[in-house]
């Protein structure tokens, strides 16, 4: 019921604001989910679905049977339960194409559906592979309505192995797919969707620099809103930015002095961590010192601006 339904979302929303600061949603949700799929990518374990599920309570995922063993864990996740590989190694199995259908029906009634391709998660620098399973249910939408809206979002965490690390719902374009097109077609388009707004770096230290580097813009005055939305750009160019913004404020530092040049690359338009090597000397001092800038922009310049 309606009681039971609002507890839970208070239970979602106060493990989420518990381990993580600041969610939000970014980039370009839509006004109303009713009746789409919502493609996500799988980065943080339940997190994921706790910050889907807070900050889009209409979405009902499709999640790992697991989680649908007592009478707990199946009231707090919901959902309706599909079988991983991982799980059958547990023994534990429900009949995936009937959670399939069910998903569909949701959809034709008017509920958001959420899915993640990946069906598993990490905290590496790209992505696992897709499944098809959104595709799958897109084309059972299909053969009944005439069209079906799906959602492309990133769940983005500055540090998601840190306590109270900031979050952020990252949503790409809407894709509608119409009446006639394929499974494989629809697949197609879904993995091009979710590789546009996937984090991807070399390795894990370059992965973090971005992030770091991200986060440093958007918390500055005349820097972006979210940090989300500008992990997608190359290191080199978020440091461009970053030294850019900063440099409006240069005056306030310590006239005359070129504070910035540490953060201007050399050598424009060649890309740090060609490959899965040791990290560069570069990226190793770069978080060094964008903390000391990052501690001068905090005493002399924010209290001046806010």
């Amino acid at each position: 019921g309606k009681i039971s339904y609002r507890i839970r979302n208070l239970i979602w929303d106060a493990l989420l604001f518990f381990n993580h600061s600041s969610p939000r949603l970014t980039g370009r949700p839509p006004a109303d989910i009713s009746g789409t799929i919502v493609v996500s990518l799988h980065r943080n374990g339940m997190f994921d679905l706790f910050l889907v599920r807070s900050l889009w309570p209409p979405v009902l995922a499709l999640t790992s049977v697991q989680w649908h063993q007592n009478f707990f864990t199946r009231w707090l996740i919901g959902g309706v339960g599909v079988t991983r590989a991982k799980d059958r190694c547990q023994k534990i199995q429900v009949e995936n194409h009937e959670a399939l259908d069910r998903c569909a029906e949701l959809l034709k009634s008017g509920r958001a559906v959420g899915i993640a391709p990946e069906g598993s998660s990490q905290l590496g620098p790209g992505h696992l592979p897709f499944q098809k399973a959104a595709a799958r249910v897109a084309a059972k939408v299909l053969e009944t309505k005439p069209e079906v809206r799906v959602v492309p979002a990133s769940p983005v965490y500055l540090k998601a192995w840190a306590w109270r690390s900031p979050v952020e719902l990252y949503v790409g374009p809407e894709l509608v797919f119409k009446a006639g097109q394929s499974m494989n077609e629809i697949h197609r388009e879904i993995v091009k969707a979710l590789e546009a707004i996937s984090l991807k770096a070399p390795d894990l230290p370059s992965l973090m620099n971005r992030q770091a580097v991200a986060w440093e813009l958007s918390q500055l005055p005349g820097g972006p809103k979210s940090f989300s939305g500008v992990l997608l750009e190359s290191l080199e160019e978020l440091l461009r930015r970053l030294a850019e913004v900063y440099s409006e404020f240069h005056s306030q530092l310590a006239p005359g002095y070129d504070f910035f040049g540490a953060l201007v690359l050399s050598k424009p338009g060649q890309p740090l961590n060609q490959n899965s090597g040791p990290p560069s000397i570069f990226d190793q001092v770069s978080l060094q010192i964008l903390e000391a800038v990052n501690a001068l922009a905090r005493l002399i310049i924010w209290p001046a601006h806010r």
